[in-house]
């Protein structure tokens, strides 16, 4: 209806109104648009589910995905972890348990205002927040009840470990010492070991939807193997010390030249105890002058002696240096 028809008060033509406006006469152009809607939540219904599914199939819970529905802090959930792991182990391990803990907690703290020194801030978190009081254990300080409270504030959500950037820094801090130094590997090891066991337990307890450093690239640096001089013999000491060995017991037993003989394999040649007493002499190749040949057999820890029957050998081919050489084939 025009403006000017209805200020007039005139009755609309229906024919004029169905040329005008055809899509709002006919009920076919509603149906396809529903229909259209329709499909449209079916296929989007249909995705969703799928991918409810795959998230069940992963472990992750369909409302809160991977990170899990848990609530507690990270310094909550280690106590409880802790506690759930006190009884029935050793005395190290329980000191392990509670260095790695401690070690976890302190790299969760957020920025609080009152943060504790760092000395009596892991005094607190080994002696009492990770440990389970024995019989005739006193009561905790008022100083370490006071940084306890503090932790507990200020500790993040176990969930955040989820973040790959955390992780990682909860990770490299185990790579520090105290002073600022570089840790032992055993010591990174031990860590790593604890943390992975204790986000185990929380995706155990449905805390966490899937473990937290499974997509996480971290390892623990392979030692470096170095030889200390203070304790190895020098080429000057270990002819001294042979010479030494060659004056034990009798003459006739010759007992001290084997003994030269052993322990100069295992100086010259880098044989095992076991393969030099097992050195015959047609596994050798000893010649006048230069460096000599020797097929090292080692045994298997089954064998205990080498008469049997060659179960469990192998063998490899070490070089001997003249010095050796010489004492083998009798020259020295």
């Amino acid at each position: 209806m025009d403006p000017d028809e209805q200020r007039n008060g005139a009755t609309p033509n229906p024919e004029q109104t169905a040329d005008r406006y055809p899509a709002q006469l006919h009920g076919e152009g509603r149906e396809d648009h529903g229909s259209a809607v329709a499909d449209l939540a079916g296929a989007f219904g249909a995705e969703l589910v799928r991918a409810i599914r795959a998230g069940l199939a992963q472990g992750a819970s369909p409302v809160n995905g991977s990170r899990g529905p848990s609530n507690l802090s990270w310094y909550a959930f280690a106590s409880l972890y802790a506690q759930a792991h006190w009884s029935g182990r050793a005395a190290k391990t329980r000191d392990e348990v509670s260095e790695a803990l401690t070690a976890v907690t302190v790299a969760m703290l957020g920025d609080l205002p009152g943060r504790p020194t760092d000395q009596p801030l892991r005094r607190a978190l080994r002696h009492w927040a990770f440990v389970v009081p024995g019989p005739g254990q006193g009561e905790m300080p008022a100083q370490d009840r006071l940084v306890l409270q503090w932790v507990a504030k200020a500790s993040r959500p176990l969930v955040d470990l989820h973040d790959p950037v955390l992780a990682r820094d909860v990770l490299e801090s185990f790579r520090r010492k105290l002073d600022g130094g570089e840790a032992a590997v055993g010591t990174m090891r031990r860590k790593r070991k604890v943390l992975v066991h204790a986000l185990r337990y929380a995706v155990e307890r449905r805390e966490l939807g899937s473990h937290p450093l499974a997509k996480i690239q971290w390892g623990v640096p392979k030692p470096a193997i170095a030889v200390d001089p203070r304790v190895v013999a020098n080429p000057y000491q270990a002819r001294e010390l042979l010479s030494a060995v060659s004056y034990v017991g009798g003459y006739r037993r010759a007992r001290g030249r084997r003994l030269v003989g052993f322990f100069a394999g295992m100086y010259y040649a880098g044989l095992r105890p076991e393969e030099a007493v097992a050195v015959a002499l047609p596994d050798c190749r000893l010649p006048r002058g230069g460096w000599g040949l020797r097929r090292r057999v080692r045994y298997c820890g089954a064998c205990e002696s080498v008469h049997v029957q060659g179960r469990g050998t192998r063998s490899k081919t070490a070089r001997c240096p003249p010095v050796r050489t010489g004492l083998e084939s009798g020259g020295g």
